[in-house]
């Protein structure tokens, strides 16, 4: 494994002086592809969740794509089919390097003088990459701080980044199994509402299932209900699980599943985040709500702000509506559902006693 002593790593991330220099000097990118060679082997590492792989995805496959003489790993501890899409990567447990796998994620970085760290580590024959953003926040706003941390990682690379390009996620979903889900989304008859419904360390931990009910008695027949945990306990509603035929990871195809829908709600957990792709996020028509953490006391539509302070990073593209809320009263969820149902243009179903 590139040298490393897992437990106790003998290498320093200025072992090599010259690459260091480079990269302290910002001439990297000028630079570096004269030593990239002496690196044939390229760790993306990173400490945190699902949405975080997801969010690396279309950087990385730009990096794979542009670097095809080099050997690629991802090291995480979530599943290791997230990537499968990306075959050039190859997964690696990040429990298995010690000195990786901490929860104090600046002192594997290497402090750059002004506030910041480089996201690279280096020994013998490999480069390990820090891809989660929060490592270098040089920016509070989250959109920033996405662009500003690959757009270093390709510098360092020696790679054009295109700060305009619509960086969003996107999946080949040739690489899952997807016949019963596309017999599912071919069946589509109504407006169909996927809820994100799982635990997020994103927002409080609260329940759906109130005002959910009171969704489904208010308009009926005219929607169809999908939620991707079976912790709230609805009648009337369909799981995800029964359309995957997986019990859990099932992230990509829960992704699959939410280009059909009509509307998207969650609290950016990891499925959530999975049905944040291009697809989704180009299409007019669709609508997600966010019940999440936030610092404002009110509800507010993303997609109308120039600069948003919060949300996901590929905003400045999106064409559907995404409106972000910290308001989790059974009442808040119901009438926000409502109101944007009814904004869509269902109408209320009455149904005599």
């Amino acid at each position: 494994m590139c040298g490393v002593d897992l437990k106790y790593p003998k290498f320093s991330v200025s072992q090599d002086s010259e690459f260091m220099d480079l990269i302290l000097s910002g001439r990297a990118n000028t630079n570096f592809r004269q030593n990239l060679k002496n690196y044939m082997k390229i760790k993306f590492y990173n400490n945190w969740h699902n949405g975080d792989i997801h969010n690396s995805r279309s950087f990385l496959r730009e990096i794979v794509k542009s670097l095809p003489n080099h050997e690629f790993s991802y090291l995480h501890f979530n599943s290791k089919r997230l990537l499968r899409d990306i075959p050039q990567i190859k997964y690696e447990d990040i429990r298995d390097y010690d000195f990786l796998n901490t929860k104090d994620r600046f002192k594997i970085s290497q402090p750059l003088g002004d506030g910041t760290n480089s996201p690279i580590l280096i020994d013998e024959d490999c480069c390990f990459i820090n891809t989660w953003v929060g490592s270098n926040p040089q920016s509070d706003n989250i959109f920033k701080r996405h662009i500003t941390a690959y757009k270093r990682i390709f510098k360092i690379l020696g790679l054009k980044f295109d700060e305009n390009k619509n960086w969003c996620p996107e999946i080949d979903f040739s690489f899952y199994k997807t016949k019963k889900i596309e017999e599912f989304i071919n069946k589509k008859n109504k407006f169909r509402i996927l809820v994100c419904n799982g635990f997020s360390l994103q927002a409080k931990d609260f329940s759906f299932k109130n005002a959910l009910n009171k969704i489904i008695d208010y308009f009926n027949t005219e929607i169809e209900v999908i939620l991707t945990s079976k912790q709230d306990e609805l009648d009337g509603v369909i799981y995800t699980d029964d359309i995957t035929e997986r019990p859990f990871d099932d992230l990509n195809e829960i992704s699959l599943i939410s280009t059909s829908a009509d509307m998207i709600i969650g609290r950016s957990s990891g499925p959530s985040s999975y049905c944040i792709v291009k697809e989704n996020q180009l299409n007019e028509n669709k609508t997600f709500i966010n019940f999440i953490n936030i610092d404002d006391d009110e509800k507010f539509d993303l997609s109308k702000l120039e600069e948003p302070k919060r949300g996901p990073f590929f905003l400045k593209h999106s064409k559907a509506k995404f409106i972000f809320t910290n308001n989790f009263s059974d009442d808040a969820i119901f009438n926000t559902i409502k109101e944007n149902l009814i904004a869509r243009n269902i109408d209320r179903v009455f149904v005599s006693s």
